[in-house]
């Protein structure tokens, strides 16, 4: 059984008590007017398109599948653990916060920044463009790939790397 409801202007999916068995994949289609969050848990898998937004949240937790087409918002939030990963082929947001606690995997880039803020613990991994300031803190084996040519700020404890792409 699926159970939606709306609460405090906010669509809730989920699953109702008992054993869930399908023959097929279940698919959900959503066309909304805004978006400003998405929290996912679990396995899934989410597609998003274009998407212009002031700002956008992002929890992804277990092993969730999330690809945006293209963003442009002002500021990307984006917390990812366990084993999810979160792609966006193209677009542009000013700042962009990511923080990884596992293996999870976020490939951006493309998303172009003016600043960036990554924090990896464990085994995760991030691809970041950005133009004027990367903050970058890895505890465990994550490595960080950036684009651009920012002032870097950088962390490490453990045997994680931060390099530039192509280096």
């Amino acid at each position: 059984k699926i159970i939606t409801e709306v609460r405090e202007r906010r669509l809730h999916i989920r699953f109702g008590p008992g054993p869930v068995q399908t023959q097929q994949p279940i698919r959900f289609r959503l066309e909304l007017k805004t978006l400003a969050a998405l929290e996912a848990n679990g396995s899934g898998s989410v597609r998003i398109a274009a998407l212009s937004t002031t700002a956008l949240s992002l929890r992804l937790d277990g092993s969730t599948e999330t690809r945006l087409a293209q963003l442009t918002a002002r500021t990307l939030d984006a917390r990812l653990d366990g084993a999810s990963e979160l792609t966006v082929d193209a677009g542009r947001v000013d700042s962009q916060r990511i923080v990884i606690s596992g293996s999870g995997r976020y490939a951006a880039q493309r998303l172009a920044s003016r600043v960036a803020d990554v924090a990896i613990d464990g085994s995760g991994e991030s691809r970041v463009a950005v133009a004027e300031r990367l903050s970058a803190r890895i505890t465990g084996s994550g490595e960080l790939l950036f684009s651009g040519h920012p002032q870097v700020v950088q962390s490490v404890t453990g045997s994680g790397e931060i390099r530039r792409l192509g280096s």
